[in-house]
C-alpha cells in the first residue's frame, strides 16, 4: 500500500517533543491526512492557545528518512520526516516555515522542531507494517 493510503485519517500522539521538552497535553496533539491536505494540531508553547495549520502536503519515499513537505510547496512549506515503526507513525517537523529539513528524528533544545509518536485513531489499523 502507499504510503499515501497508509497516512490517511487521524493519527493522536503517543509521545510529543516540542524543542527538546516533553508535550504534557497530549489530548491537544493529532494529526489528520484527507486526501492531500494535513491538519496539524499542536499545543501552543508558553501557553498559548493550541496551533491549527491545514495546508496540502506531499512526501518523497525516495529519500531516507522518507520526507514530507507540509504546505504549498514553496520554501515556506513545513518540512518534516516520517517512518513508520511498530504500527506507528513517527514524525519530526520543522516548525518554523522555511527551515532546513530534520536530519533525524528528535528535538534538541532551542530547536523549532517537534518530533511525534502517533498512533492510528479509531478501529482502522496499519496494514502490512
Amino acid at each position: 500500500m502507499p504510503d499515501r493510503d497508509i497516512l490517511q485519517g487521524r493519527w493522536v500522539a503517543v509521545t510529543a517533543e516540542r524543542g527538546g521538552a516533553q508535550v504534557e497535553q497530549l489530548a491537544d496533539v493529532a494529526v489528520v491526512f484527507r486526501g492531500d491536505c494535513a491538519t496539524l494540531q499542536l499545543p501552543g508553547a508558553g501557553g498559548k492557545p493550541a496551533e491549527k495549520i491545514e495546508l496540502p502536503f506531499t512526501h518523497d519515499t525516495t529519500r531516507t528518512p522518507r520526507r514530507i513537505s507540509i504546505g504549498d510547496g514553496s520554501a515556506e512549506a513545513v518540512r518534516g520526516i516520517y517512518t513508520f515503526l511498530d504500527g506507528r507513525l513517527q514524525l519530526c517537523l520543522a516548525l518554523k516555515r522555511g527551515d532546513a529539513w530534520p536530519t533525524a528524528f528528535g528535538s534538541r533544545p532551542g530547536s523549532n522542531q517537534v518530533y511525534l509518536t502517533l498512533r492510528r485513531a479509531g478501529a482502522r489499523a496499519l496494514q502490512g507494517q
